[in-house]
């Protein structure tokens, strides 16, 4: 497990309650140690690993390989198959008593990816095993601002009634003893996951469409707003090479949408298969941080079909790409059927699309970071793109 990761988790001799997630006392197995979102899992509630691993990790593949892991931890505990981490108090009753349902303990925790927005998000179960709420807090400062936003945006689309039982109730935020922005919301009705685009997952952006839509053209969008200034702001952060391409690609985005208008609607930000739960004929969707108002249309269903393909080995080919188009368009006529949807607006929002992700990526990492799959997979999309854009 990288030391850097491990001094964040348990903080440093005598620092525990500025840098340490507020574990408690207690020893923890550490699963997937050299990956970049490891979790911690109680070394000694194997009720508690067999039951809450799922509703924790989205993937089911990925579940039953953590708990065949820990089985073969137990039976052949001298063998050391699983790291383990040992936490000492660390003021975390304030965090677990912020649900409303008791006197809760903690169970599964995952870290997440390391970076400027690095955030923890655990597991609160009552004192009888029963599932009460999912917890997260940030690690990093820069995490801090995400979890304001998530939270200003679960109260707000608490008010649409068109998105009830579909996104997580805010049930308590605040600021933790170690100086850290933290949130509590209600879990997810099911553990059921699926890479399918569904007709649950049109549905609910048709509702999260309607919930926030304005109409206006693409130049006067805060869409465009920050693709000009991110490339603008970027400047000191990128090659020659990397900033021309940029350029060069707003300019075709610009023209292509010159004369459009449409609507820009609420945007999740970041809707992937692991972020959704399904529920019968419904969705439940959750981690609202990266949420937008006035946002690409195309977005949350141009992020389902391609971000999952640029993380996989195959990567996002323009051939997939193409074909992804044509599945958005069809998307696209189904949620503002009454807009016009051309293969050439769709393409130049699809550049759009890849351009802010893009740009955020590179905002975050202070340049084009070549070791992140999906930055580095858009931007040659973006290279690339005379190969899938309509004429």
């Amino acid at each position: 497990m990288p030391a850097q990761t491990l001094q964040a988790i348990g903080g440093t001799p005598g620092q525990t309650s500025h840098w340490g997630l507020p574990l408690g006392a207690g020893r923890w197995h550490v699963l997937f140690g050299d990956k970049d979102q490891p979790l911690l899992v109680p070394a000694t509630a194997k009720s508690t690993q067999r039951r809450h691993l799922p509703l924790l990790v989205g993937s089911r593949w990925k579940a039953l390989h953590a708990q065949t892991l820990l089985q073969l931890n137990a039976a052949f505990p001298r063998a050391g198959l699983l790291p383990e981490f040992r936490s000492v108090d660390g003021g975390h009753g304030f965090f677990l008593s912020q649900s409303p349902y008791g006197c809760p303990s903690q169970t599964v925790i995952q870290i997440g990816r390391p970076g400027p927005h690095q955030a923890a998000a655990m597991l609160l179960v009552s004192e009888r095993g029963e599932d009460v709420a999912f917890a997260k807090i940030a690690m990093v400062p820069g995490a801090d601002d995400h979890l304001t936003a998530e939270a200003k945006w679960l109260g707000e689309l608490a008010s649409a009634p068109e998105l009830d039982n579909h996104v997580p109730r805010l049930l308590a935020e605040g600021v933790a003893p170690n100086g850290r922005r933290y949130l509590v919301t209600t879990l997810a009705p099911t553990t059921r996951t699926t890479r399918a685009f569904t007709p649950a997952h049109a549905a609910f952006l048709g509702a999260l469409g309607r919930a926030g839509q304005e109409v206006m053209s693409f130049a006067a969008s805060p869409c465009f707003e920050y693709l000009e200034d991110a490339v603008d702001r970027l400047v000191p952060y990128l090659t020659r090479e990397e900033r021309a391409e940029l350029q060069a690609a707003l300019h075709h985005c610009r023209s292509a949408l010159a004369g459009w208008t449409g609507p820009f609607v609420i945007s999740h930000g970041d809707f992937i298969p692991n972020n959704v739960r399904l529920n019968e004929e419904r969705i439940f969707v959750f981690d609202w941080e990266d949420a937008r108002a006035r946002a690409n249309p195309l977005a949350d269903a141009l992020d389902y079909f391609v971000r999952q393909r640029a993380i996989s080995r195959h990567g996002a080919s323009p051939a997939f790409l193409a074909a992804a188009l044509r599945r958005t368009e069809e998307v696209a006529q189904q949620l503002y059927p009454e807009w016009t949807w051309r293969a050439r607006v769709v393409s130049a929002l699809c550049l759009a699309y890849l351009l802010e992700v893009v740009l955020r990526g590179c905002a975050a990492s202070r340049g084009l970071a070549r070791n992140h799959p999906v930055t580095v997979g858009y931007f040659r999309l973006i290279e690339q793109r005379s190969a899938w854009m309509a004429a």
